[in-house]
């Protein structure tokens, strides 16, 4: 009994093997062809014709029979070609294995699929039309459905969505060359108003809508490249808070395919290849002109001016010794205004020092090195009496700690620096405004708060300046966060490698960098913004910050002078102290 049993059961295979060789042939020549590593098998409730197709196939087998949670793409890469087994038309479209199909193979939609009915194909071709509809909206399009006699169907997604009897060498060479001529395919993009990198607008002449900047042309190009129709879903009126939210919104509902904007990179979202860095600076207001009532210190640096005091002093106490050996008397006071005299190249006569010698060379030593030292700072305060002088810039993060601005922003721009973990200081000091208000605030220059501007915004706020000889705001030197900048997509968009492609063209070509300067010019003459207010030279009279530095300079000079004479009174109350003391002192005669 077992004997005919194994007989039968042997007979079986075999006539099994003999029924699907031309299945197992079309496997392995499809997996040759197309330079496949691993074929990933998916038989759910496996029939016999799985056992007997899946023993010859020549390259190695991942064989899936159950629902998992497991994504290929981790493990394996791009070069698989999947086997869908059939068992019979009433689960042919059941819904929970075509699941198992669509979470294996997440973001590997450009594989191939082939699909193995045990059957004859039926006269009619719905039910493979119904099935290639389900697997292109989940983005697959490399579609095959072989049938017992190794007869072979395929999607032909353009102009529209139809089934085609092919052979495997029409199918490789439709596969290689359908991308040419997508054939008028709609291509629906959403738009958003976003100066530079979206630019929403009338045609004067015709009032169609016209879409610019630095991401719509992309999409242009690549729909004239492809032969794709753009449906346009335009979001007027919308504000930066909102823009993202827009667009995910309507890539969830699966209404577009894609929007214009650029955003930041996410792993957890579909998106382009990234296609730049983006950097995020802090620009804050330009050094404001220093005061003119500080003008006299501008010419040397602290340290200059410290060694200046202690050469002073020095001068002074040694002058003073000399005077001191020379006749017993100190005479701080008239070798301190002789000394400050010669720093500033006035006259002096060193009259305390009687060895003539030594007042000639301490004459001639102050002399020369008073002269040098005064001409030196009036030359240089001369050159800089006629123009601007300013503060300290803020160019580091530092620098921005020590300062007392606060950071304007609104909730998505403060969500990015906390996602992308920005420095302790920059959080601590934002303020969180809405959109009408940060826009205002920005477009008018208003130097009391500082902004985040991506790389892109600030060209055109570098652009708004152009014509100033001073700018009011400038970036720091080093930006305080760095995002990738992607497109987002609808999820299994069945052209996202497509653009991917085309957009690394665009940019190998340099057409980003152009897009991005036209789109500077475009804003403005659109109106987005404006050139920055300049102020014409003219002539104005003098205010009293002229005034108060000369100003400060005599009366520091007369409250040195009055020092000096105080100084100089209470020496010679001292001295006639002692000389009192002196002579009421009784004397001793021999």
């Amino acid at each position: 009994m077992f004997r005919v049993i194994i007989i039968f059961n042997a007979l079986l295979i075999l006539q099994c093997r003999g029924e699907y060789s031309d299945t197992v042939r079309l496997v392995n020549d499809l997996s040759q062809d197309l330079g496949v590593s691993t074929n990933v098998i998916f038989a759910f409730g496996a029939a016999t014709h799985f056992a007997a197709i899946a023993k010859d196939l020549t390259l190695p087998n991942i064989i899936i029979t159950t629902n998992i949670t497991y994504e290929i793409r981790h493990n394996f890469d791009r070069n698989i070609l999947n086997v869908v087994f059939l068992a019979d038309t009433p689960t042919l479209l059941d819904q929970n294995w075509h699941n198992v199909v669509f979470s294996t193979l997440k973001r590997l939609h450009h594989t191939e699929v082939l699909f193995q009915w045990p059957h004859e194909f039926p006269p009619t071709t719905d039910v493979w039309l119904e099935l290639f509809t389900l697997y292109w909206q989940h983005g697959f399009y490399n579609l095959l459905v072989v049938d017992v006699r190794a007869q072979l169907l395929s999607l032909e997604p353009f102009p529209q969505l139809r089934v085609v009897n092919t052979t495997l060498e029409t199918y490789l060479h439709q596969r290689n060359n359908m991308w040419h001529d997508l054939k008028g395919h709609p291509l629906r993009i959403s738009y958003t108003d976003d100066p530079p990198n979206a630019l929403i607008f009338r045609h004067p002449e015709t009032g169609e809508w016209q879409f610019d900047g630095i991401s719509p042309p992309i999409y242009a190009a690549f729909a004239q490249r492809h032969n794709l129709t753009i449906e346009p879903w335009i979001a007027q009126n919308s504000n930066d808070a909102n823009k993202d939210l827009i667009c995910r919104e309507r890539l969830s509902k699966r209404l577009v395919d894609a929007c214009s904007d650029a955003i930041s990179f996410r792993v957890e979202t579909v998106m382009s290849a990234p296609r730049a860095l983006l950097n995020f600076f802090l620009v804050v207001r330009s050094a404001p002109p220093l005061s003119k009532l500080y003008y006299f210190q501008v010419p040397f640096q602290p340290a200059a001016w410290q060694a200046i005091g202690a050469s002073i002093c020095l001068v002074i106490v040694v002058t003073a010794l000399l005077t001191r050996l020379q006749n017993g008397g100190w005479h701080f006071g008239r070798l301190g205004l002789d000394v400050w005299a010669s720093f500033l190249c006035l006259g002096f006569d060193l009259r305390p020092m009687q060895t003539r010698s030594m007042q000639t060379l301490m004459f001639l030593t102050l002399f020369i090195g008073g002269f040098m030292l005064c001409n030196f700072y009036l030359g240089y305060l001369s050159s800089i009496l006629g123009k601007s002088v300013y503060e300290k810039q803020i160019r580091t993060l530092q620098d921005f700690e020590g300062s007392n601005i606060t950071l304007m922003l609104n909730e998505i721009q403060f969500m990015t620096l906390k996602i992308y973990g920005a420095a302790a200081i920059v959080i601590e000091r934002s303020r969180i405004a809405r959109w009408e208000e940060l826009l205002e605030n920005r477009n008018t220059f208003d130097t009391r708060y500082a902004y985040l501007y991506p790389d892109t915004t600030y060209e055109l706020l570098a652009y708004q300046q152009k014509f100033l000889q001073y700018p009011i705001m400038q970036k720091l030197d080093e930006p305080i966060i760095k995002v990738l900048l992607s497109h987002a997509f609808k999820e299994d968009w069945p052209l996202d490698e497509l653009f991917n492609k085309h957009s690394l063209d665009m940019f190998d070509t340099g057409l980003y960098l152009r897009y991005l300067i036209e789109a500077n010019y475009k804003s403005i003459r659109l109106g987005h913004v404006n050139y920055a207010k300049t102020e014409r030279p003219s002539v104005a009279p003098l205010g009293l910050e002229y005034i108060a530095m000369p100003g400060l300079i005599l009366g520091f000079g007369y409250s040195l002078g009055f020092i000096t004479l105080l100084l100089e009174l209470l020496f010679y109350k001292l001295m006639q102290i002692r000389v009192n003391k002196a002579k009421k002192a009784p004397t001793h005669t021999a």
